[in-house]
């Protein structure tokens, strides 16, 4: 309610015919500055706004006077709640770091609401499109509801986590979460070609370059997309000079490796 709202008119009885009444409150027992009294007429105004998380109730003490006699009498004031305070994030934004093919269910982070009122009935729900992840609308913990990768080489995911207090009217928070997923090596590397056939002149030099390899790693960190390349099978000398009536044909197999 707003200052200047009518509480109430207190009413006396007097048997005197036509008595003239003043009004006032026991200043001892006046409950601050909330409320006024009109000297003459006995109405109860509000004066400051009342807050049912401050107060719950006031007892005003309210004395009568006809100018000869006097009586005191108490005005209990009940203050009702309604919902003005919106729930409100432990955090603006959570940050966690989770690695690449956790298991479905997995409980990522729990994001913490509360309201003043009460936070009993809070309930949490993802705003933004997020195919990787939920989050129980009771207590806020988000977990993982599909197999989670890196997605276009970015490491981190955002979306954004609602609370809402159910109140009337229904007061909501709203907070960011990032994950940042961890690359892990689930790639093996591919050569480019399955194949490749070369064809040389026997007075090649030692040392010449033949071919350059190429791999495809769809892993994103250096450390997982390193290759080294090694000959497991079909090795020759480095030293030895091609001859082409003693062998015209090499069969080599190269092996791709990361880390």
């Amino acid at each position: 309610s707003l200052p200047g709202t009518i509480v109430t008119r207190i009413s006396v009885h007097d048997v005197d015919l036509n008595p003239a009444f003043t009004f006032s409150f026991v200043k001892e027992n006046n409950s601050g500055t909330k409320f006024a009294i009109d000297r003459n007429t006995g109405v109860v105004v509000l004066v400051e706004t009342l807050d049912f998380e401050e107060a719950t109730k006031y007892e005003l003490q309210i004395q009568i006077s006809d100018l000869l006699h006097q009586t005191e009498g108490t005005l209990i004031v009940h203050v009702l709640d309604i919902n003005d305070n919106p729930p409100v994030f432990s955090q603006d934004s959570y940050q966690v770091t989770i690695s690449e093919l956790v298991p479905l269910g997995h409980p990522v982070l729990t994001v913490v609401a509360t309201d003043v009122e009460s936070s009993e009935n809070i309930t949490y729900r993802i705003l933004s499109s997020s195919k990787m992840f939920s989050v129980d609308p009771t207590n806020g913990t988000i977990f993982t509801i599909n197999p989670v990768f890196l997605m276009e080489r970015k490491s981190t995911i955002r979306f954004l986590v609602e609370a809402s207090d159910g109140g009337f009217p229904d007061l909501k928070a709203v907070t960011l979460v990032e994950t940042e997923i961890q690359d892990m090596n689930n790639y093996a590397p591919e050569f480019a070609i399955e194949y490749y056939n070369l064809s040389l002149s026997e007075d090649t030099p030692v040392g010449s370059t033949l071919v350059t390899f190429s791999t495809i790693d769809h892993d994103w960190t250096r450390e997982n997309t390193h290759v080294e390349y090694s000959i497991i099978s079909g090795d020759i000398s480095a030293q030895q000079v091609l001859d082409y009536e003693t062998d015209n044909r090499y069969c080599l197999t190269v092996q791709a490796k990361d880390k």
